[in-house]
């Protein structure tokens, strides 16, 4: 995928998730989840763009990206959706709408709330109580795997991420440092409540205050129906 240089890299990144439409489940299996795991590897060729973190789950999925023209987003997340649905269709069966709305972003500030967002993101097998699933790293169907073991992921190029470099001075220093990062109780209950918020953008006041500045409110899009809350 084409990567964002990092003399470009901006202030802010994007929660990106939809769910299925009646919360149906259409990652049924590892082979679904496989399928959509290459439409997003294949199709963010095309694209400039970032991405940090993410997770498939049985009915949504979540990731954090960075971009620098949000239409590339629409476009990248249009046909990553798309050609799953006719994926599912053709192998599943059924017709219609198969997820529930456009998908949902919302703006994060990267210094200081990037981590936690991945943090949030990846904790989503163990918050569900997925049967077998102890630890973040215990789930295959996410980026945990990566930062915390010798797993090459698809999606994440760890030396794109300022936050993963800041950790150690190594990989093997920082995957010992992450995996503690991801078992802090306390600010995973601080990130469950901030994540799962109704905000347009999160972030520092500074923060918040500059982008009402540039697009004249805090949105990461133009306003729609109220949105539902994901895990």
């Amino acid at each position: 995928m084409s990567r964002i240089p990092r003399k470009r890299l901006g202030q802010g990144v994007c929660h990106v998730y939809n769910r299925a439409n009646d919360r149906k489940w259409i990652f049924n299996s590892d082979k679904d989840k496989r399928k959509f795991l290459e439409l997003l590897v294949r199709f963010s060729e095309e694209f400039t763009i970032n991405i940090y973190h993410w997770v498939i789950m049985s009915n949504h999925f979540h990731l954090a990206v960075e971009v620098i023209d949000q239409g590339e987003l629409s476009s990248w997340m249009s046909k990553v959706c798309s050609r799953y649905s006719l994926y599912y269709h053709k192998t599943h069966g059924g017709k219609g709408h198969l997820w529930e709305d456009r998908f949902k972003t919302i703006l994060i500030q990267k210094s200081g709330y990037l981590g936690r967002l991945g943090r949030y993101i990846e904790l989503n097998p163990v918050r569900v109580k997925i049967t077998g699933i102890e630890y973040a790293w215990d789930y295959y169907w996410s980026s945990a795997r990566s930062f915390t073991s010798d797993v090459d992921d698809p999606l994440v190029n760890k030396a794109f991420y300022f936050f993963w470099q800041e950790l150690g001075e190594n990989d093997k220093i920082r995957k010992k440092v992450y995996r503690q990062y991801l078992l802090d109780e306390r600010e995973r209950i601080m990130d469950e409540d901030l994540f799962r918020s109704t905000k347009k953008a999160i972030g520092d006041k500074e923060f918040l205050t500059n982008l009402d500045w540039q697009y004249g409110r805090i949105s990461a899009r133009k306003v729609g129906r109220p949105r539902s809350v994901v895990e």
